[in-house]
This record gives C-alpha cells, sequence and structure tokens, in this order.
C-alpha cells in the first residue's frame, strides 16, 4: 500500500431488489421526471421492460440500465 495516496471507498452494494423500479411511478421519480415524459422516453430508447400478463402487461426497470443509457444519451452516443 503506498503511502500518502487516499483510498476510495468501497463501491456500495445494490441488492437486486432495490437495483429494480417496479412502475412508471418509480421510474419517473427516479429520473425526476413526469410519467408521460418517461413513457415517451421509452419510444425513444429508454430500457424499459414488460412482463405481459393476460390482459395488461407490467413494466420495469433496471437502474444500471437506465444509467447507463442517460451516459449515453448525454455524450451523444444513440
Amino acid at each position: 500500500m503506498a503511502v500518502g495516496k487516499p483510498q476510495s471507498p468501497p463501491e456500495p452494494f445494490e441488492s437486486p431488489a432495490t437495483e429494480m423500479l417496479d412502475s412508471w411511478k418509480e421510474i419517473a421519480a427516479y429520473l425526476k421526471r413526469d410519467e408521460s415524459t418517461v413513457r415517451r422516453w421509452e419510444k425513444e430508447g429508454l430500457p424499459v421492460h414488460r412482463h405481459t400478463h393476460k390482459r395488461k402487461a407490467t413494466v420495469y426497470a433496471h437502474k444500471s440500465e437506465i444509467d447507463v443509457c442517460g451516459m449515453m444519451a448525454r455524450t451523444g452516443w444513440r
């Protein structure tokens, strides 16, 4: 170990349950946007998944995928 070099703290571990956003409301809150905006962004490439049921589908998203998508959008990658 080098003397005089500060060590960075370890990355916090998120369990898969806290990494998952289980509704449009949770996804919108995470992105600090309105639900209608987030639904529009899905059509433009926001990584939202659907689990289909008999009548409707449940939406969910992973925070890590949304974060990567946001970084790509900020740097101009599509």
